[in-house]
């Protein structure tokens, strides 16, 4: 599955926290992913790609967050 990004009118590459990436998600694929799955995921090895650190904050790409979250996804 893979998602269109000028369609929903994002910028792949543009940076967000888990937080905002949980709710992104949510809105435009209806995939029910919460921050809380993200952090056990990244505590795991298994979350997304971090691509930059502010402070203690890790921020991901929107490319990197959609492809994790769609990975994490399989037809029934």
């Amino acid at each position: 599955m893979q998602f269109d990004f000028e369609a929903n009118g994002l910028d792949p590459n543009k940076l967000c926290t888990r937080s905002q990436l949980a709710d992104l998600v949510r809105e435009k694929t209806g995939i029910p992913l919460t921050e809380s799955r993200i952090d056990k995921d990244a505590m795991l090895g298994r979350g997304p790609k971090v691509s930059a650190v502010y402070g203690k904050t890790h921020l991901i790409t929107i490319r990197d967050g959609f492809a994790y979250a769609l990975a994490k996804t399989r037809q029934a």
